[in-house]
């Protein structure tokens, strides 16, 4: 006599992949979002970066050169 395994254990076929497939996607998704997060700090930080770049650039064009000889008389 074959003895059939008890019904608490046991899980039919057409459930193993749906649920293989949703683990999957949950275990994997915080890995590809934190990417997406980490990609986005690195373009602010370059943003921010070139921006007080280009401040610094306007501020020093706005200096007068003759302003330092003025008092050298």
């Amino acid at each position: 006599m074959i003895a059939k395994p008890e019904k608490s254990f046991f899980i039919p076929n057409y459930f193993i992949h749906p649920h293989l497939f949703l683990i999957i996607y949950l275990v994997s998704m915080p890995f590809y979002l934190s990417l997406g997060w980490f990609e986005q700090q690195s373009n602010i930080d370059k943003l921010e970066s070139e921006t007080l770049r280009t401040q610094l650039d306007s501020l020093k064009s706005q200096i007068n050169p003759h302003f330092f000889f003025q008092y050298a008389k």
